[in-house]
């Protein structure tokens, strides 16, 4: 399972609602084949091999509603005109 933190970067300097709602459009394709997103916490102990963080003591919090993803995704279509291919 991948993770992705919603906290943006301290380098970051565009709005954090830019950062959270990227981390949420990234996964979409995987939504399509049956995934469904959570917010968790848990203890980071290093990154995998596609430099997914890799966690530990993990507790999950809530699923992030269908309103929510598409939120996101009309975001990153509309402020950041991010990913014309991918997220269609």
């Amino acid at each position: 399972m991948s993770a992705n933190s919603l906290r943006p970067p301290k380098w970051r300097t565009l709005p954090p609602i830019d950062w959270v709602a990227r981390r949420i459009c990234q996964y979409l394709r995987e939504l399509r084949e049956g995934a469904h997103p959570w917010i968790l916490t848990g203890k980071q102990i290093d990154f995998g091999p596609d430099d997914d963080p890799l966690l530990v003591e993990i507790q999950p919090i809530a699923w992030l509603d269908s309103s929510v993803l598409a939120q996101a995704h009309e975001h990153c279509r509309r402020e950041l005109d991010a990913g014309r291919q991918t997220h269609r």
